[in-house]
């Protein structure tokens, strides 16, 4: 599958589940055009901390690599890497930050999807790691997927908001509906 094929799913399973919880939210790709910067590939915009998101996706062959090396599978541009330039955009943007890391396991075999909170990837970044390592990955949340795509369950999606980093439950105010 194109790596533009694991994008639209992954911001497909997110629409998929925000439409069946009644959730306001929308996922959409980030499209990337010739001679331009891309920072993240799916983002997700909604009122709701938990939901407001930013996505980078990966998809990987799992029968080859053991690792999601950053010299390998991140780019690196004018001496800037991709993950300074989406750790940035986070601090900027107060998104919580995803790494989805799709384990291609070869020609009949299921595919599968682990979202991975970024402050793991930023913190394996900056410690000096060359990369994570499967079992690193395949330690967080994983998507459930049959012929038509990946999808969210509400204990997928429970999961993945106790993983973030600084979000707090949403509970809307309507203090004026009580005067």
């Amino acid at each position: 599958m194109p790596a533009q094929e694991f994008e639209k799913q992954i911001a497909l399973a997110f629409n998929e589940y925000f439409t069946n919880t009644g959730t306001k939210a929308l996922a959409y790709r980030n499209k990337q055009w010739k001679y331009s910067k891309q920072t993240f590939d799916v983002f997700v915009d909604s009122r709701r901390p938990e939901h407001y998101l930013a996505i980078e996706c990966k998809s990987v062959d799992a029968t080859v690599t053991r690792k999601l090396y950053w010299k390998k599978h991140f780019h690196n541009k004018d001496g800037i890497s991709q993950i300074d330039e989406e750790s940035a955009h986070l601090k900027l943007t107060g998104r919580n930050g995803l790494l989805a890391v799709e384990a291609r396991k070869g020609v009949g075999k299921p595919r599968s999807c682990w979202l991975v909170p970024w402050r793991t990837v930023f913190h394996a970044f900056y410690s000096g790691e060359p990369g994570l390592w499967i079992d690193q990955i395949t330690c967080y949340p994983c998507l459930i997927r049959d012929k038509l795509g990946y999808h969210f369950t509400p204990e997928i999606m429970e999961s993945l908001i106790k993983e973030m980093d600084g979000v707090k439950k949403y509970t809307p105010k309507h203090a004026w509906r009580n005067r």
